[in-house]
């Protein structure tokens, strides 16, 4: 979901590290090379050790590398050596606590980034989900009612927004609040709307990936097997949901923060 970006300038952090070794870091944040980063990091957060920035960058490598629990770390570091805050730091901590499972500390931080920030409101999706996590059905289909300003061709957050009314009350009456949603380009979307409108089986939008002339369809049947397991949760089969979930985590890899939310959910109802 994040590109990597000069973070730490955004942040408008001051550098007292040597200049040329903090551009070879943020060359490698840049190229999503964590394990360069890491080290560069290393090495200038040992001679500076009290530079916000620093911390700030090795998180963002740590991220890279998919270790949650160390950039969270830094990212509290970060803030503990920050002049002020800033929305961008709550932003990155909301999603790692969530990778964590962490589902309030995540709302937590996604909600002080909105009040610092509250143009991030409308498309945060990512809050939208976490909200779900949290059982808290009604701030979840206001947060995904937000979002159809932004994401009006998108049926991930039409799905979302159904998912949070049918956990709320039924999904027939999800139904009735449906968010119109046209023109989704990816292939397999568009079965999956039919599938929460009551159109189309859940198996179609599986069939919809297989049938399909792409070539690589991890991403297609991650997504199929993801909201096919989430549509048997909101109808009430939380268990034969669960395996299609599972079975999107472990079958069907992909470099999207979509990915972590079938690991947290997975991660959750193991331990319900």
């Amino acid at each position: 979901m994040f590109q990597i970006l000069l973070f730490s300038l955004f942040l408008g952090f001051q550098d007292p590290a040597p200049q040329e070794k903090i551009l070879k870091l943020r060359t490698a944040l840049q190229e999503s090379d964590g394990k360069t980063a890491v080290k560069l990091a290393d090495e200038l957060i040992k001679s500076s050790p009290n530079t916000a920035s620093l911390y700030f960058d090795r998180a963002r490598a740590y991220i890279l590398l998919n270790l949650p629990e160390k950039s969270v770390e830094d990212l509290n570091k970060t803030e503990k050596l920050s002049t002020k805050e800033n929305a961008s730091l709550y932003s990155v901590r909301g999603g790692e606590y969530f990778k964590l499972g962490k589902i309030k500390e995540s709302i937590a931080d996604f909600d002080k980034e909105i009040l610092l920030n509250p143009r991030s409101e409308e498309d945060h999706w990512r809050r939208g989900i976490s909200l779900y996590y949290a059982d808290r059905f009604e701030d979840g289909a206001k947060q995904f009612e937000l979002g159809k300003r932004v994401y009006g061709n998108d049926v991930e957050n039409a799905f979302w927004h159904f998912l949070c009314l049918a956990r709320q009350t039924t999904p027939e009456k999800a139904r009735k609040e449906l968010l119109n949603v046209k023109n989704d380009s990816r292939y397999y979307m568009p079965k999956v709307y039919e599938m929460i409108a009551g159109k189309a089986k859940p198996e179609e939008v599986l069939e919809e990936v297989k049938k399909s002339s792409e070539k690589d369809k991890t991403e297609g049947y991650f997504y199929a097997n993801l909201y096919v397991g989430l549509y048997y949760e909101a109808t009430g089969e939380k268990a034969k949901g669960l395996e299609y979930i599972r079975k999107a985590k472990d079958d069907y890899v992909i470099g999207h923060y979509m990915y972590q939310v079938a690991k947290v959910h997975v991660l959750l109802r193991d331990k319900k």
